[in-house]
């Protein structure tokens, strides 16, 4: 299940334990992991306490392979085979790296071959162009902060926005980046008073947070057992639009 830990890592130190043995500790352990640009799982890091957890970002079936990425996921693939190539000396075979669609069983080409035909070129382009939106889109698209005290624009701006972006995170499997979007969407239902769709999304955003920012899951756990009384602005827009109309 998302957020969950799958395992956890703890180094007991010494005196001569230092920081970049730690890190070499940690990551010896990781690269085991095969690696994909649409990653199931990630690893949390606690310096505190000299630990690490891996934890799921999307469902994980049973018997499904656990896998993590080495890069920056979002840099378009011809940059992240050849990054992985140079420093990790091995080819992506994630679907979206690995975009063959091989003919036959002649048709032995692999990442490393520098041609393409028109139909996986254009599935390159699209993915590649879906990564680079997701990158700017809390740039280019409206957030939480500014739409919930503008009632001059529609209730479901910002929700439709996130689903779209949340659509396109699906498509390319980038669940690492669906935090923001899944705590500003209850955000939003929250600021609507719409209970049930605030449950909804709110349950989410503590499921994903729960290893990835415990203080934001405790924050939404509070609020959870009783959203009108505990969400300090709750209904604020839907308040504001019966007076409106009440007065008009």
């Amino acid at each position: 299940m998302e957020g969950y830990i799958l395992s956890s890592i703890a180094v007991i130190t010494g005196r001569a334990f230092s920081l970049i043995s730690f890190f070499h500790y940690i990551l010896t352990r990781s690269v085991f992991y095969t690696s994909s640009c649409g990653p199931n799982a990630a690893i949390k890091w606690d310096l505190a306490t000299l630990s690490a957890s891996l934890y799921a970002l999307r469902p994980i079936r049973t018997g499904e392979e656990i896998l993590k990425t080495y890069i920056d996921p979002v840099l378009p693939r011809a940059t992240r085979v050849a990054t992985l190539l140079k420093n990790y000396r091995f080819s992506c075979d994630c679907p979206w790296c690995n975009v063959y669609h091989l003919a036959s069983d002649n048709d032995s080409r692999t990442n490393k071959d520098p041609v393409f035909d028109q139909e996986e070129l254009a599935q390159i382009a699209a993915s590649d162009n879906n990564r680079a939106l997701l990158v700017k889109w809390v740039f280019t698209h409206p957030g939480y902060l500014k739409w919930s005290t503008d009632l001059c624009r529609p209730d479901d701006l910002v929700i439709a926005a996130h689903l779209e972006a949340l659509a396109l995170i699906d498509k390319e499997g980038l669940q690492g980046l669906q935090s923001l979007f899944t705590e500003e969407i209850a955000m939003c239902y929250a600021i609507l008073g719409d209970e049930a769709e605030f449950r909804r999304w709110g349950q989410r955003v503590m499921q994903l947070s729960r290893v990835e920012d415990p203080p934001l899951a405790a924050k939404f756990e509070e609020w959870l057992e009783d959203p009108p009384k505990y969400f300090k602005r709750w209904g604020w827009r839907r308040n504001q639009r019966m007076r409106k109309f009440s007065s008009s």
